[in-house]
Formats: structure tokens, sequence, C-alpha cells
């Protein structure tokens, strides 16, 4: 529990940190318009002082606490899973280079976060879109949306989380044997390529969970890509692919996910697995 209270601060801190450049990602995915149309915000810095000047700088921090609340579980519910799936793989087939079987325990970590991840973008995605009126407190966006509402869109969350999981897992393996005393480091370069190759899958999630306005068709993940695609061009599956590497890449505390993994995993280990390796790996995420 000490360990699970240290790895939810440590990520608190760092989900606040990192608000206003979330925020200023969710807002240029989530500006739609057709060829020949301007958009709201021309970049990011055009966003950034729209922002500001407009809305006032406590709008930089909205969508923080599902965040805050969220993270924890998050992080250690991604860390457990990647640590059993590496167990079992490695128990299975002895002697496979762990790049090769990171992707496939990353998968899945990746796969099981979004019990929790999706709740909580819901939220904060709806925080930072708002349309026009006055803001939504994170308890009033629960309550409008209930339950199954929370989980809007928890097949694009799927489609992101999981090759995000997989390419961090798998390069962060790797590139630690270039960095062996500096695994900070290792978790933090590893995030760049995974974070900014999923920015299409996070800009058509976005799009699926923003609020709609009355009258507008909610569409599916492919049909949202598809629209996407035909009214602004390839290049807007990009949009906050910068801002995408910078929230995510800083996110990382080696110590704080070491030890959150260990004290998470070893236990389950042990008991559930006792075939596989007692002794939790240490992944950071």
């Amino acid at each position: 529990m000490r360990h699970f209270v240290g790895g939810g601060i440590a990520g608190a801190v760092g989900a606040t940190l990192v608000c206003p450049i979330d925020i200023v990602k969710t807002r240029l995915q989530g500006q739609e318009t057709k060829k020949g149309e301007k958009k709201q915000y021309a970049n990011s810095a055009d966003c950034f002082l729209q922002i500001l000047t407009k809305e006032g700088p406590g709008a930089f921090f909205s969508g923080l606490l599902p965040q805050v609340i969220g993270v924890a579980p998050e992080k250690a519910i991604k860390l457990t899973v990647n640590d059993l799936l590496m167990g079992v793989l490695e128990s299975y087939v002895p002697g496979m280079r762990p790049w090769i079987l990171e992707p496939i325990a990353g998968s899945g970590g990746g796969m099981a976060q979004v019990l929790f991840t999706n709740p909580m973008e819901m939220v904060k995605i709806r925080q930072q879109m708002r349309r026009g009126g006055a803001p939504k407190s994170a308890l009033a966006v629960v309550r409008e949306l209930g339950v199954a509402g929370l989980y809007r869109g928890s097949a694009a969350t799927l489609l992101r989380d999981i090759p995000y999981s997989a390419m961090f897992f798998g390069i962060y393996v790797y590139l630690k044997q270039a960095f062996p005393e500096q695994p900070f480091v290792a978790a933090g370069l590893a995030a760049v390529p995974a974070a900014f190759l999923c920015t299409p899958m996070d800009v058509v999630k976005t799009r699926i969970q923003m609020e709609r306005s009355e009258g507008e068709e909610d569409l599916a993940y492919w049909e949202t890509l598809a629209k996407i695609v035909k009214d602004e061009g390839p290049q807007a599956l990009f949009a906050g692919g910068l801002e995408r590497v910078l929230r995510t890449s800083p996110q990382f505390d080696s110590r704080t996910s070491r030890s959150t993994a260990r004290a998470l995993t070893t236990k389950t280990n042990n008991t559930v697995f006792g075939k596989v390796r007692g002794q939790a790996r240490s992944w950071k995420v």
C-alpha cells in the first residue's frame, strides 16, 4: 500500500505538470473542420494563447482531477499484468529474447489498463472540450454519462493503448541495455516513438469521446477515421502529436514504478502462478 500510494502521488504530480500540454493536445485534436475552412487554432502556440486570453490560466488544468484519481490504479494494473504475462511467457518459452516477449506482455498490460483509463479520459475530455456554458465538474460529468457512458470509446482506447504498450515495453527493454544505470532515460526515450506513432488512434478516440452538439451523429471508430481523412486530410490524424510526446515522455519515475510493480506483483506471482518466477520484474511506465 505504501508503494501504491507513492506511485499515485508521483503520477499525480506528473499529471499536474503536463496538464497544460494535455489540454492543448486535446483542443488541437478535437477541432473539426472541412476542406477550405479555417481552423480555430492555427498551431500549438495559438491554441495556448487563445486558452490563456479567453478562458484564463485555470483552464489549463481542466480535467486534472480524473487524471489524479485514476493514475495510480491505471499504472498499477498495467505493470501487474505486464509482469504476470512476462513470467508466464518466460516459463513456457525459456531463453526467448526479452525484446520479443515484452511487446506481447506489454499488449496485455495496455489492454488491462483500459478498465481505468477509459472512464478517466472520458471525463477529462468532456471537461477539456466543453462546448460553451459554464465548466462542468468531474462529478457532474460522471452523473451525466452514467456507468455505460464512461466506457464510450473503449474500442478506440484499446486500439491506442495496446500498440502503445507493445511498442513502449519492446523498445524500453532494448534501450535499458544501452542505459543500464539510467532506466528513467530509457523509459523516456522509449515513450517518444510509441506516443507519436499512436497519435492517429488518439485523435480518433478524442473525436469519439468529445461531447456532441444536439443532432450530431455519433460515429463508430472506422467511420470517424474515414471522416477525418476525407474532411481534413490524413495530416489531421497527427494533430497534437508533439504535445502527446511532450506530455507522455516526462511522466516516468523509475524508482516509484519499480517499487510499485514489485509490491503489487510479487505476491500475485507467488500465489496465482506457482510455476512462474516469484520475483516480480521491474518495468517503468
